[in-house]
């Protein structure tokens, strides 16, 4: 099922065969048994992950924000302005 390769990788990563450590019936329920340390080592590994990730999203997002509510604000500001522009004329006249 698994090539050369993957033997070869598992050899040099672990120190041992992948082949030879699996039993010699599969079952479901050795599937389960390492149950406690499989989530563990799924979040130590997704730690890289979810900080570059975070860097890679929050930095740019965040300017994006900044920049939307700027302008937001000043367009607002000049609509305020031309509102009260009216106002003063309707007055006048």
């Amino acid at each position: 099922m698994t090539g050369p390769l993957a033997r070869t990788a598992g050899r040099l990563d672990a120190g041992f065969d992948p082949i030879l450590a699996l039993p010699e019936q599969l079952i479901l329920g050795y599937l389960f048994q390492p149950i406690r340390q499989v989530p563990l080592a799924m979040i130590a590994g997704s730690l890289p992950t979810v900080v570059v990730a975070w860097f890679v999203f929050y930095w740019p997002f965040k300017r994006l924000v900044a920049g939307y509510h700027a302008e937001r604000r000043s367009r607002l500001r000049r609509e305020s302005l031309r509102l009260a522009r009216a106002r003063e004329q309707e007055v006048r006249t």
